[in-house]
């Protein structure tokens, strides 16, 4: 399982909605009780989940729920409940919290749960929004009971009330929505609403098993996550950061004998010893031949991952794409063509970037990052004469639709 590649992508990512603000953080919360860390890694990881907490504050309303961007003007539903996920579960590692930012967080997702009504497939958030209740100690079982009848009621949704219902002790109620569950994860038309995947989704599953202590089911999901994690598949931050959070509740929840190896490297042997599951090393190689050798000293199962990370050379850099073909097209203030690698001091371009989503289904909150020649300069088109042909000169969110 590659761990440190994906988490690095997670942890480096440039955007700051408070979606990916909080799946950079929240998967840190658990790395240490899983991942054999030095002491400046485990002061990183306090300060990043420290950042996070006190970047949240500014995402947090006056009513308590959470929007998508600082000082933006409505409620995001899922972030709210994803980000008080991660609030609750910092307080009970240690962190400290602001006691109004748990309260009103507490107090508006039961106003709002209260509230909800069943429409179009928006079961998930509700379960969510109860699953986390029962975490910060402040279940709602009215609206648990309420939900649990809905007959329209997901798969995932089940898998996430039967965890709400273990949690608070009502063991009856919570075998009897996983009876009725599956662990076959396929993608959904609906899962962009709640940046959802089977991946993520399977990571759900993977803690409420965890939690209802039933080993078989959780061992199969557990390992199948591994695969993906170590293939080159894409995941979204939600996907990766919550595969880290349940496998980490997972291995807590098994144990293990830790670790215990040998390995040889160009000619030198080191020697690895942790109480932990998971250990990372990193080994500085060239391009010549070279291998690592590695001896178990223990007495039990080690498996081991290769990853490799680098910089091609200037130029020899390779273009990738993935669920969305972005293209950028240059022209003068007619609208006509412009060679960029032939531009005189002073020409004056428009950069049209294009993003076509290939994936078949909506896809929301997209955020575009434009890489420019450190020659160029941008202008402000509000205070020249092409600002007459703007339609729009500042747009936040974007709704990508399938294009056929």
């Amino acid at each position: 399982m590659n761990i440190g590649k994906r988490l690095n992508y997670l942890i480096r990512y440039p955007h700051g909605c408070v979606e990916q603000t909080t799946s950079a953080a929240f998967p840190q919360l658990h790395l240490s009780s899983v991942i054999d860390l030095n002491s400046n890694q485990q002061k990183q990881i306090s300060y990043n989940v420290k950042q996070a907490i006190n970047k949240l504050g500014y995402y947090q309303k006056a009513n308590g729920g959470f929007s998508y961007w600082p000082g933006s003007g409505s409620v995001n539903d899922w972030g709210t409940t994803y980000a008080g996920h991660f609030i609750i579960e910092a307080e009970k590692a240690g962190y400290t919290v602001p006691i109004s930012f748990k309260s009103n967080w507490i107090a508006y997702q039961k106003r709002v749960a209260k509230q909800w009504r069943y429409n179009d497939h928006n079961d998930l958030y509700q379960a969510y929004r109860l699953y986390t209740l029962a975490v910060a100690g402040a279940p709602d079982l009215s609206s648990m009971n309420r939900l649990r009848e809905n007959s329209n009621l997901s798969n995932d949704s089940r898998l996430r009330l039967a965890a709400t219902y273990a949690l608070v002790g009502q063991s009856k109620a919570a075998e009897e929505l996983l009876k009725n569950s599956t662990i076959d994860f396929q993608p959904s038309r609906y899962d962009y609403r709640t940046y959802g995947s089977p991946q993520r989704n399977r990571a759900m599953a993977l803690e409420t098993y965890t939690i209802m202590k039933k080993d078989e089911p959780a061992r199969q999901l557990m390992e199948e996550m591994a695969r993906n994690l170590d293939s080159d598949r894409y995941y979204n931050t939600q996907a990766l950061a919550y595969s880290f959070i349940a496998i980490s509740k997972y291995a807590n929840h098994v144990g293990g004998k830790g670790v215990h190896v040998d390995y040889t490297f160009k000619g030198k042997t080191n020697s690895v010893t942790s109480t932990k599951s998971i250990a990372n090393r990193d080994l500085d190689i060239d391009e010549s031949l070279t291998s690592v050798q590695v001896t178990n000293k223990g007495d039990n199962i080690i498996f081991i991952t290769n990853a490799m990370t680098g910089k091609l050379p200037v130029g020899n850099e390779k273009a990738a794409q993935s669920n969305l073909k972005a293209t950028i097209t240059y022209t003068d203030k007619d609208g006509n063509a412009v060679d960029v690698s032939n531009l005189n001091q002073g020409t004056e371009i428009t950069a049209i970037t294009t993003i076509i989503n290939t994936t078949g289904s909506k896809i929301e909150d997209v955020a575009l990052t434009q890489i420019l020649p450190s020659g160029w300069e941008i202008v402000n088109t509000r205070f020249t004469d092409y600002g007459a042909q703007e339609v729009n000169n500042s747009i936040d969110t974007w709704t990508l639709e399938t294009i056929e």
